[in-house]
């Protein structure tokens, strides 16, 4: 009679760098689930809740135990899928939160100027460069980079006492803040590249406060067409070197690039085909925090079906309200 032999996951892994298919980074353990967590995660008490019912037990060892397996074991499959740790741990992350179950998720890194798109089962869908804003993200501007272009304007004009000039405005916390987004239906807007719907507006889970920045085809200068092409053409072949960054400006003019004030540029060809996907998705911008670059504190969703909200916390924006500038 033959033996049954279980290997552990370590040593799978170690069968798959045999073979190639996994290398030594692509291990690299995420950032623990524990009793920590529940000062930085909302929905921290649903989550252990689950995993209690799941594991059959009571004992917070074994269900912490449980839940960073299935983070590290899911980021591993991403990662062989060619995303980099940080994305690849966030939706490992969202994975095993039953508040994101049946959702569409879109993971947005700054730090790697790259966009993800996961399907209601948390699978991969796509990946693509981004052009984000002019500035990296600074924790002690993050009330002024959720301000609409009007709110940024009005802010600088009772600080200074005299109106600002757009660049001005531009110019001010330029950064989409690292959080969780609600997106809502998709609408056009000529001055952006897309053959149909190309722009989506972006609320914060939080509040559900509209922000400036949005996701949308790339406005159509030179420039930022030269910048997504050569960023498309950078894009690394597998999941540890994502980064295109460095070379987006290559024999582009930076003085004449203009970059996003915040917003999320995207190809054309990637918002043509991907319009309908992003709608009423869940955004997560993570931070370009080298080590904390998870996104974990938001309040409650709006689930009671009995009260009524309005248009905006909903997703729907009339953009003939809406003033500023991506």
């Amino acid at each position: 009679m033959s033996k049954l032999f279980i290997i552990t996951e370590s040593e799978r892994n170690d069968i798959r760098k045999m073979y190639g298919l996994l290398n030594e980074q692509s291990t690299t353990v995420c950032t623990p689930f524990n009793a920590n967590s529940k000062n930085l995660v909302y929905d921290y008490d649903q989550i252990i809740n689950s995993y209690s019912a799941l594991t059959n037990s009571s004992d917070i060892n074994v269900i912490f135990k449980k839940i960073n397996e299935d983070i590290n074991t899911n980021s591993a499959k991403y990662k062989l899928q060619k995303i980099p740790d940080r994305a690849a741990c966030q939706i490992a992350f969202v994975k095993i939160r039953p508040l994101f179950t049946n959702k569409k998720i879109i993971i947005t890194d700054s730090k790697n100027n790259l966009i993800y798109l996961f399907n209601e089962n948390s699978d991969f869908v796509a990946r693509d460069p981004l052009l984000s804003g002019r500035s990296k993200q600074i924790k002690s501007q993050k009330s002024i980079a959720d301000m609409t272009f009007d709110e940024k304007k009005k802010y600088l004009t009772n600080k200074y006492k005299k109106v600002p000039t757009d660049q001005d405005v531009m110019n001010l916390a330029s950064f989409l803040n690292p959080a969780v987004y609600k997106t809502g239906i998709s609408v056009t807007d000529d001055r952006y590249a897309g053959s149909g719907t190309n722009i989506n507006y972006l609320t914060k889970v939080s509040d559900g406060k509209l922000v400036g920045p949005a996701l949308h085809g790339v406005k159509k200068t030179d420039e930022r067409l030269l910048a997504l092409k050569n960023a498309t053409s950078q894009i690394g072949s597998n999941s540890e070197t994502p980064n295109v960054s460095n070379k987006y400006l290559q024999n582009v003019d930076p003085n004449r690039l203009k970059l996003s004030s915040g917003c999320l540029n995207v190809n054309e060809a990637f918002i043509n085909k991907y319009s309908l996907t992003i709608e009423n998705s869940f955004l997560f911008n993570i931070s370009e925090d080298k080590e904390n670059y998870y996104v974990n504190n938001f309040n409650p969703l709006i689930t009671d079906p009995t009260k009524c909200y309005s248009p905006q916390s909903l997703g729907g924006v009339n953009a003939d309200n809406v003033a500023w500038y991506g």
